[in-house]
């Protein structure tokens, strides 16, 4: 018998540091396309970077969507880091407020990375992203249901399957 026992049936699990965690895996996704798209070359400062560079974008927009802490914590990141880029090197962790202004402007941040010159494999992680994210949603507002019907959990079993499909091949 474990130690823990008849405790574990008590367990509980937070369906928000579930989403919290979520949204912070599909950032990670989303730092790593905007990084291979970025040509960073020597920067180690955000303003040494060009205007339409992608990682630059990105950073204001999460300075126009008001995710402060987010942004503060890459740029940071960046100006220390500025050796290896690497979106596995970044940590950061996501609370309600983060995940929320994260995923309901999601959307804008994956245009915010777009190149007018991007290859078809870039657009195509794009629209995985974009499907990673779709399914991702669907989970947490079926997660965050009082009353789940058979049917929701059909449901919810399917996004978590295509979600973990899609970001296996992100």
């Amino acid at each position: 018998n474990p130690l823990i026992g008849k405790y574990v049936d008590c367990a509980y699990p937070e369906p928000l540091h579930l989403k919290n965690n979520a949204f912070q895996h599909l950032h990670q996704n989303l730092l790593a396309e905007c990084l291979s798209r970025s040509k960073i070359q020597k920067a180690t400062q955000i303003s040494q970077l060009d205007d339409d560079c992608p990682l630059k974008r990105y950073i204001k927009k999460l300075y126009e969507l008001n995710i402060n802490r987010l942004s503060k914590a890459l740029t940071k990141w960046f100006e220390q880091e500025s050796k290896t880029h690497s979106a596995s090197a970044f940590t950061f962790r996501f609370n309600g407020e983060v995940t929320m202004k994260f995923s309901l402007n999601f959307m804008e941040l994956l245009c915010s990375i777009e190149t007018t010159n991007a290859t078809d494999a870039a657009k195509f992680r794009s629209v995985l992203l974009a499907y990673a994210y779709k399914h991702l949603r669907t989970a947490c507002v079926i997660m965050a249901k009082i009353n789940i019907t058979p049917d929701d959990l059909q449901q919810l079993e399917l996004s978590c399957q295509r979600y973990q499909a899609v970001t296996g091949l992100l």
